[in-house]
């Protein structure tokens, strides 16, 4: 697991899940930005 602190950027790889935990009892804002082929799916759920 990995701590991201405030200010850190990530990136979340396409076709592998993930998921992620605020452990903090502070709100957390995240700004998600997609970049993805037209007509492409944004999110897959995992079955």
């Amino acid at each position: 697991m990995k701590t991201y602190k405030k200010g850190e950027a990530y990136v979340e790889a396409m076709r592998a899940p993930h998921m992620g935990k605020n452990l903090g009892a502070t709100p957390v804002v995240i700004l998600a930005v997609y970049i993805g082929a037209e007509g492409a799916e944004n999110t897959i759920p995992v079955k």
